[in-house]
């Protein structure tokens, strides 16, 4: 193998070599070459020796026993720079003075040199540094005949200065390339192709956790078979190692994913020459579990925030607390996973409610409604977490409950706005779990946002219904008012109409008298009889104005007393009667009925109804009346087996609980429109045409039975007419 030269050597050591000496070996001053005995056979290896030795690229010295110089080449002399007196004396000390002067340790180099000459068997082969940077590999070897007679020693001396250099920058780089790769975050390994271990770090043995005794073996399959426990897929790892050793020039990168959670980034290239040899692959693993969770953590932040914007849309939208809360539980499932979730609020006693949920059973809704950590009056309460129902005390009595439910843990969020509790938000989970706090943080954005819906949607409910509220008032108000005008226009005429008569027959009368000083028989009967019809319309519109303030004023009452209703029925029908010639009212009642009523107030309403009655069917015809009684079951029996029953003092003696008076015609009938407004006061169904009174009569009626504690209601048969139907206790 040939060695470069050094660089510069040779300017330096030619200049002290003369120039004219001989080309072969210098010789030790004598001619030993044979004579006389000597054979061609002998000078031909001296040539040859001396020729290869010229030729050398390394410094070569032959020494004798007596210290004389035997031989020397050119190279020798450029090498150590021997100048010409120094190579005319022959001597080897004087040569090693030299050297001596040259050398960076000339002790060391003088107590070799001695060393060597001592023991004239020895062999050696070490390196000498010289003062200039140089570095020369020495070789020292007896000389020695075919008999074994010592000779001398022969000393070869080679310039390795620059391959020190390479092997020293390359030992260098060695140890930089080690100290990186300890150094480094990734774990590295480099296996050779026939799969010895070449080199590998110790990030690679800890991220893996390989046995000392297993990487100590050098062996690639070895580490495979210790590392193939940790992996999540432990066949796909080893098809794709086993792909790339069969596709030496393939580079590859791709993920591992570990059973304890963690996550490789494994990549993977072949080793090669300069000439394509490929001499193995290098595996470089890193830790990637920590950015992969982080971006994990970041697609969920992400995911969540935009949950978070999408329901605060909804619920600023949503008109109804149903639509609030479905969107609610909604972004709990897809941000927390709480697959199931109720929302409960506290309803007017501070109990709480539910109000909607999600995957709950009727038995635990009514087993849990109305419980909750916190009081009603609580003041911004803090979340309550349960991470395993089965640990808590407090929920001890509800185990089986759980169990049944399959509920593992439980989370109550509370619903406040301003520190006041308006309810909770419930997640429930399967299986027992931790409950983070970036978790519990989310959860209290999300119900934040509900609760402020919440709120917001009950003031607007409540606005809506003070707006209708005040809408309904005004418009009572300015109906109160057209009443008021109308009733006063209704008032005055009804009080017009009778005062103009009683006034028209005193004038009629008091004119007839100036004229003839006296009044006709039939003309005062008539006169008085129009008097007393009218005075009796009068005082009863004054009566209905007063029973119309008395109600006002809270200050109506009835006045009970056992009555016969069944008489006082026949003696209203009897009075009505007699103002009507077109119109036939018939009676269905018991002979006698005893209840508890106000009979005054009792013929009030009956004159009232048997009064429109015959207002409203202007063609005359039948006026039903129809008066039952109600009686407990037990008395059902007798009362049908009674020979009395027939003409009701059976009904009598057993005690009524209800009586119920019927008024029915077959006039007019009251339109469709008007019928929820026919007990309202002053209101006229049938407009002018057929206003008679001031629209006071059936409030009346209605005041004077609620009073009672009963009721009054209208029917309008398909077949026409009206049917008035008032029911009252009997006691």
């Amino acid at each position: 193998m040939t060695r470069p030269r050094c660089p510069g050597n040779h300017s330096s050591v030619d200049a002290a070599v003369p120039a004219e000496l001989p080309a072969a070996p210098y010789p030790a001053g004598t001619d030993s070459t044979p004579t006389g005995a000597g054979t061609e056979s002998v000078r031909f290896q001296k040539a040859l020796f001396e020729a290869l030795a010229e030729a050398s690229l390394d410094g070569i010295i032959v020494i004798t026993t007596d210290g004389r110089i035997a031989t020397l080449n050119r190279r020798f002399v450029e090498m150590w720079g021997l100048p010409r007196e120094i190579l005319e004396t022959h001597r080897r000390d004087v040569v090693t003075a030299h050297i001596l002067e040259r050398v960076a340790d000339p002790q060391q180099y003088r107590d070799r040199s001695e060393y060597l000459y001592r023991h004239p068997d020895e062999t050696v082969l070490g390196e000498i540094t010289l003062r200039d940077g140089r570095i020369f590999e020495h070789f020292s070897a007896p000389v020695r005949s075919p008999d074994g007679v010592y000779h001398g020693r022969v000393g070869r001396y080679r310039d390795i200065t620059e391959r020190q250099r390479a092997e020293d920058e390359l030992r260098y780089q060695k140890s930089l390339l080690e100290a990186q790769s300890q150094a480094s975050i990734d774990g590295m390994l480099t296996v050779a192709a026939d799969g010895r271990i070449l080199s590998y770090n110790q990030r690679f043995v800890e991220m893996w956790r390989i046995p000392n005794d297993v990487i100590r073996t050098g062996s690639d399959t070895a580490a495979l078979e210790a590392v193939s426990n940790l992996l999540a897929d432990p066949k796909e790892f080893l098809a794709r190692v086993v792909y790339l050793y069969a596709h030496p020039g393939e580079a590859s990168r791709d993920e591992i994913a570990l059973v304890d959670g963690r996550t490789f980034d494994r990549y993977s290239a072949p080793v090669k020459g300069d000439d394509g040899t490929y001499y193995g692959r290098v595996w470089f693993f890193r830790d990637v579990t920590a950015n992969r969770q982080f971006e994990a953590q970041l697609q969920r932040r992400l995911r969540q925030q935009r949950v978070v914007y999408e329901l605060s849309n909804v619920v600023a939208r949503a008109e109804r607390l149903e639509a609030i809360f479905e969107a609610a539980m909604g972004s709990l499932h897809d941000t927390l996973g709480a697959r199931r979730a109720s929302v409960l609020l506290l309803d007017p006693d501070g109990v709480m409610r539910f109000k909607a949920w999600r995957g709950l059973s009727e038995t635990y809704r009514a087993a849990m409604e109305g419980r909750s950590p916190w009081g009603p009056d609580a003041h911004d309460p803090p979340p309550v977490l349960v991470p395993d129902v089965r640990t808590e005390p407090s929920l001890a009595a509800f185990q089986d409950l759980f169990a049944q439910e399959g509920i593992g843990a439980l989370a109550f969020i509370p619903l406040v706005v301003e520190g006041r509790l308006l309810g909770k938000v419930m997640l429930y989970y399967d299986a027992p779990r931790p409950f983070p706090a970036d978790e519990v943080d989310l959860a209290q954005t999300i119900t934040r946002h509900v609760a402020f819906a919440i709120e917001r949607t009950r003031t607007h409910e409540r606005i809506v219904h003070l707006y209708e509220a005040e809408q309904q008032a005004r418009r009572q108000a300015e109906a109160a008012v057209r009443a008021r005008d109308e009733f006063l226009s209704v008032a005055a005429h009804e009080l017009k109409t009778p005062l103009t008569s009683l006034l028209g027959s005193a004038q009629l009368a008091r004119r007839r008298l100036e004229q003839t000083g006296r009044l006709e028989p039939e003309r005062l009967v008539r006169t008085v009889e129009t008097i007393d019809e009218q005075s009796r319309k009068l005082a009863r519109l004054v009566n209905q104005l007063l029973d119309l303030s008395r109600i006002q004023a809270g200050k109506l009452a009835i006045d009970r007393s056992p009555t016969d209703v069944a008489a006082l029925v026949r003696d209203a029908a009897a009075t009505a009667q007699a103002t009507t010639t077109d119109h036939t009212i018939a009676i269905e009642a018991p002979t006698e009925l005893i209840a508890e009523v106000d009979a005054l107030r009792l013929e009030q309403v009956l004159a009232n109804l048997l009064d429109n009655a015959i207002k409203y069917s202007p063609e005359g015809g039948p006026i039903e009346i129809t008066l039952a009684a109600s009686v407990p079951n037990s008395a059902q029996h007798d009362i049908a087996s009674s020979p009395e029953s027939n003409d009701g003092a059976a009904i009598a003696a057993s005690r009524p609980t209800s009586v119920q008076l019927t008024v029915a015609d077959h006039g007019l009938g009251i339109p469709p429109e008007h019928r929820p407004h026919i007990f309202d006061r002053f209101y006229q169904a049938h407009g002018a045409a057929y206003r008679s009174g001031m629209g006071l009569g059936l409030a009346i009626c209605r005041e004077i039975v609620e009073l009672h504690g009963g009721r009054i209601e209208v029917d309008c048969p398909e077949t026409g007419g009206t049917r008035f139907v008032a029911t009252l206790p009997a006691a």
